[in-house]
């Protein structure tokens, strides 16, 4: 699901521009101990999984993931606690580097389709495409809130088409306390 690179979370589920597949409704899921909510297209499969670090240290990286025809298309949001070494960048130059480690991380031929710097609420924030030849990709949200790392990433292989990427990226909201900086 995910890997540590240089310090940081990169996750790789595929995104692609092919037929476009029925998806069920969106619903809105809440997560407490995430302290975020978010449209899903199903209900999520959550897990925890113990990663280790390039300093011998481990972190743990929260998903939640729908996985829609026959996992051809997933919706699924990720987060972890910021590690003293991802504290020592500026937040867009950490988002960057997270950004780079995905196009690099999905190897020859990857190229970035669309980059901008983005905020959720006053939080730095990066969205992002890649797209590897003609059906591998990655369309991604990236957050800094407080003393965590959001990701959001949407994906779709084999011709098919993630209906709801939009709406599903665009519902991001932090819950159950304020957003600030610790960065």
């Amino acid at each position: 699901m995910g890997r540590m690179t240089t310090g940081f979370v990169v996750s790789l589920p595929q995104f692609s521009r092919g037929a476009e597949a029925d998806e069920p409704q969106l619903k809105q899921f809440v997560s407490q101990h995430g302290r975020f909510s978010v449209l899903m297209p199903g209900t999520p499969i959550a897990d925890s999984e113990p990663v280790r670090l390039e300093d011998g240290g481990t972190i743990t990286i929260h998903s939640f993931v729908v996985a829609l025809n026959n996992d051809n298309v997933t919706y699924t949001v990720t987060y972890s606690a910021l590690q003293l070494e991802q504290k020592t960048f500026s937040p867009q130059a950490f988002l960057e580097r997270s950004r780079d480690a995905v196009v690099s991380t999905l190897g020859a031929g990857a190229r970035l389709l669309s980059d901008s710097a983005i905020d959720l609420d006053g939080a730095p924030g990066r969205a992002f495409a890649v797209q590897k030849g003609d059906d591998i990709g990655v369309a991604q949200r990236v957050y800094v809130v407080n003393d965590r790392l959001y990701q959001l990433i949407v994906g779709a292989s084999n011709g098919h088409r993630a209906a709801n990427r939009d709406a599903f990226l665009n519902s991001f909201r932090i819950v159950g306390g304020r957003v600030g900086r610790l960065m």
